[in-house]
């Protein structure tokens, strides 16, 4: 025989207030806001507890946030000093079939008294290192003729001339070179300057008085 209980509107309104009640009763442990003025002594464990573990869970986050910065200053470290090594790779890559012809021609040079062929190899071989340097920025720059400028040039000595305005440089040592457009090298130079004219001689005057 089956047994059918029926459930009055009575007894539903009063299942919920039942429900309500133990709702407001667990609330307060649960998901309320933490009162320091009405907390009892149980949630104050509760939420020394909990900041507890939230610091726990902090000071990890910044133990492995440490770790991973030590990491890629060891690896920033690393790549620098790599880069500053093999920072010149390209140019000595560039350099090396230059130091090739000049061990070609120093080898025929002793094999054959051919003087000419030699010069010519060496020519060759001077330009195709220019050709180098130019590649890689370096140029070199004009000096003769021009105004002596401290900032490109340096002067080794002044010479008197009359074919050469003052200040202008007659004669370059050394060939300076540009770095692109900073100075990688001055050049030296001997610097005209005004040839001194010899002094007039007094005029002779005859002695009047007799």
């Amino acid at each position: 025989m089956t047994t059918i209980k029926v459930t009055t509107s009575n007894e539903q309104q009063g299942d919920e207030h039942h429900d309500e009640a133990l709702e407001q009763e667990s609330g307060p442990e649960q998901g309320s806001v933490f009162d320091p003025e009405t907390a009892t002594l149980e949630q104050w464990r509760a939420e020394c507890d909990r900041k507890d573990e939230e610091l726990s869970e902090l000071q990890d986050k910044l133990l492995r946030f440490a770790a991973e910065m030590e990491n890629t200053r060891k690896r920033l470290e690393r790549e620098r000093r790599e880069g500053v090594s093999y920072a010149n790779e390209s140019l000595i890559r560039a350099v090396l079939p230059v130091l090739d012809n000049l061990q070609r021609a120093l080898l025929h040079g002793t094999d054959e008294v051919d003087v000419k062929a030699l010069v010519e190899g060496v020519q060759m071989t001077a330009k195709s290192f220019s050709e180098v340097l130019e590649k890689f920025g370096c140029k070199p720059f004009a000096s003769l003729g021009q105004p002596f400028d401290p900032n490109f040039h340096e002067a080794m000595l002044h010479q008197e001339s009359d074919q050469q305005p003052d200040n202008t440089v007659l004669q370059e040592f050394q060939q300076g070179y540009l770095l692109h457009d900073r100075l990688l090298r001055p050049a030296m130079v001997i610097v005209a300057k005004a040839a001194s004219r010899p002094e007039p001689a007094p005029a002779r005057q005859d002695n009047m008085d007799l």
